[in-house]
């Protein structure tokens, strides 16, 4: 049995995250995966019923934000060398010359590998860590081949699935070896038993953000100054889109059905960019960009926003538009749109259905006539006021409960439950 620490100091477990590798912990540069880590990093500060080590890359604006040191927590940060860095530019260029689909991938393949190799070397050397968790990609499972951590780690390494998995990278007999699998959804857990996990060693733990953050209303004050930032008068009326400008994302859809709608005083604001902070850029984006350029001043992109000013943005806004069109695994810009009282207008996708429904927003299907229902839907919610007021009190209440200590209680168990007697 897994015998957690208590209050009074009992015996404790040493848990390692292991994240992908391409950003950093705590997350100064986004990530969901990265965000879901450092709450429970931080919750475990008031109920330590582990000790973490948290391996990720570092970064040069950790310095800048709120202390992040914690009493519990052990942070491994691997710097990437200029050459390394220079390999995976080089990577990156050949694919955008060869025009290899999903080309953000390629830009920082030789920091994943320099990274995963660091963790390895770490984790062989180790003598404290009960737990290895592998975090959302299978290559982080190199750092169980590598020294044959893998037999050193025997039943005691779980794979964290946010995503459904597209190729085992050669890495299916250590997945076959798993000790137990955490996923964000139902709708992952399946695809995981139809690669070969045990549906006995499959946990679902739904993600949650903080959900008090994102309640916090904001004064006339406050207001004021966020659109006094973005050049916009108290008049208008705003669209939100929250993520990367890729295809699976909708973000054309998006934008096609806000014009179509033909909305007067409402503006469409999009943050984000296709890779977070990061220096890529593809056709697609660029594409994006135009179509922005010719809305006449009625869409605007905001770039890359730090995680902890989302709250007033979801705030600001009337309606967040987030048409996934890939089957999305967990929705986490969902929640926290939800959780700050903002109707969302999304799409049957993935696990998309298990955190939204149509009480607290609006569930479209991927069909020919999407963008057609984007703009019905935009529609409605601003000339039914008391309908969008509704759906936000529903989306408040049905985010109660559901916050950061929820969500370490629910994860710590299904972690629990993972190992126990194995």
């Amino acid at each position: 049995m897994w015998s957690y620490v208590n209050r009074e100091g009992d015996f404790v477990r040493k848990i390692a995250f292991v994240n992908s590798g391409i950003l950093p912990v705590p997350p100064v540069k986004g990530g969901a995966v990265e965000n879901l880590i450092y709450n429970i990093i931080k919750e475990n500060e008031n109920w330590h019923k582990c000790d973490i080590v948290s391996y990720s890359l570092s970064d040069e604006n950790l310095a800048d934000i709120t202390p992040y040191k914690k009493k519990y927590t052990e942070y491994k940060f691997i710097t990437i060398p200029n050459w390394i860095r220079f390999i995976s530019y080089l990577f990156y260029r050949i694919a955008l010359l060869l025009n290899v689909k999903q080309v953000h991938s390629y830009r920082y393949i030789g920091h994943r590998l320099y990274y995963l190799k660091k963790v390895a070397d770490d984790l062989a050397k180790r003598e404290d860590i009960d737990i290895v968790i592998l975090e959302n990609h299978m290559t982080t499972y190199l750092t169980m081949r590598l020294h044959e951590n893998y037999k050193k780690y025997h039943n005691r390494y779980v794979y964290h699935a946010h995503n459904e998995i597209g190729s085992f990278y050669h890495m299916k007999d250590l997945f076959d070896a798993s000790v137990g699998f955490l996923t964000v959804s139902q709708y992952i857990a399946n695809t995981l038993e139809r690669k070969g996990a045990k549906q006995s060693n499959v946990h679902v733990v739904h993600n949650s953000v903080d959900a008090e953050k994102f309640q916090n209303v904001m004064t006339v004050t406050e207001k004021e100054v966020w659109l006094n930032k973005f050049g916009l008068e108290k008049k208008d009326r705003i669209v939100l889109f929250v993520g990367r400008l890729i295809p699976e994302k909708g973000i054309k859809e998006a934008i096609n059905g806000f014009i179509k709608s033909e909305l007067k005083n409402v503006k469409m604001m999009i943050v984000g960019n296709v890779f977070f902070d990061q220096d890529v850029n593809n056709s697609y984006e660029n594409d994006v960009t135009e179509l922005i350029k010719k809305s006449s001043g009625k869409i605007f992109a905001t770039g890359y926003v730090p995680y902890e000013d989302m709250p007033k943005l979801y705030q600001l806004a009337d309606v967040t538009l987030l048409p996934s069109l890939w089957n999305e695994p967990a929705f986490l810009t969902g929640i926290e749109s939800k959780a700050s009282g903002t109707p969302v207008i999304t799409t049957d996708a993935g696990g998309i259905p298990e955190y939204i429904d149509d009480e607290c927003g609006y569930v479209l299907k991927r069909d020919e006539k999407l963008v057609e229902n984007i703009s019905n839907a935009l529609r409605e919610i601003f000339t039914d006021d008391e309908k969008r007021m509704q759906m936000g009190t529903k989306g408040i209440e049905k985010s109660k409960g559901k916050n950061r200590q929820s969500y370490y209680i629910s994860f710590m168990k299904a972690l629990e439950n993972s190992i126990l007697e194995k």
